[in-house]
């Protein structure tokens, strides 16, 4: 999430064109790329590209990371999805699946939650993914628990 005071905070204007994924035509829903993305883990690609994990990182952040990866891509896998193609509904039910089945703080979920987030806004922005919403997002947008994690993010990147 950007930390420019000029954007605002509120995830509807982060959204891009789609609010709500009623209105994403049925041909664009992420779920029509299965075959697409069978067998290609662009987590690492992610990670790799914004220099998120390095050699010469600590012990603990790599940790970290693989959790993030791990605990999300168990979560996405047991809905039957690969890990680059949620739904709005998905990145709802992995904010109360962090805090109900983890018993998570508000902030650790933050950090797993947002992890995500910002994986699905790197694939939002390059012209070779099929991503033309946000999924996690719409979930800002519309799920009480997930609003309250992404305006706890936008605060903290605030300080």
């Amino acid at each position: 999430m950007s930390s420019e005071r000029w954007i605002p905070k509120d995830p509807e204007y982060r959204a891009g064109i789609y609010k709500e994924i009623e209105s994403v035509p049925e041909h664009r829903r992420l779920r029509n790329y299965q075959a697409r993305f069978e067998g290609y883990d662009c987590w690492w690609e992610y990670l790799e590209s914004n220099d998120l994990i390095d050699p010469s990182d600590s012990r603990g952040h790599k940790l970290a990371i693989e959790r993030y990866e791990r605990r999300w891509k168990k979560f996405i896998e047991s809905q039957g999805r690969h890990h680059a193609l949620c739904s709005p509904q998905d990145a709802s039910e992995y904010a109360t699946h962090l805090f109900d089945d983890h018993s998570l703080s508000m902030a650790t979920a933050v950090d797993y939650w947002c992890q995500i987030e910002r994986f699905y806004r790197w694939m939002f922005y390059r012209a070779d993914f099929p991503h033309s919403y946000h999924p996690f997002v719409m979930a800002a947008i519309h799920d009480e628990t997930c609003h309250e994690i992404w305006m706890e993010e936008m605060t903290q990147e605030e300080q």
